[in-house]
């Protein structure tokens, strides 16, 4: 990932935000009852939460991704809002090229989601 210019690792972190974000969205529309643990002006900020074992090209991708988001999330976050870390776990690994992320959130999207309040 070292070898990635500036712009193509803002583009993969913006990429991987969305899915998240999508995969998310659709998580609370399947467990409406999930959506009172979230404050209503709350602030999220995902976070991967990758299982061990996870190639080591992956897991520097996810740690690059979640230092982004969490400066991102830092940011943008408004005085007096609280920012709520979402913890995505994606399912076990399957039919995904060992060292890319996104791939893998495309093929074994996140289905479990904690929330934990920073």
């Amino acid at each position: 990932m070292a070898s990635l210019t500036a712009a193509e690792r803002r583009r993969r972190n913006m990429e991987t935000q969305r899915l998240l974000s999508n995969q998310f969205s659709r998580w609370v529309v399947e467990n409406p009852e999930a959506s009172d643990r979230f404050p209503s002006s709350g602030h999220l900020v995902f976070q991967l939460d990758l299982p061990p074992g996870c190639p080591r090209a992956m897991m520097e991708q996810a740690e690059a991704f979640n230092q982004w988001a969490m400066t991102l999330a830092r940011h943008q976050q408004r005085p007096g809002t609280e920012m709520v870390v979402v913890r995505c776990t994606p399912r076990p690994l399957i039919a995904a090229t060992p060292d890319d992320l996104e791939e893998v959130l495309d093929t074994s999207p996140c289905d479990q989601f904690a929330e934990v309040l920073a």
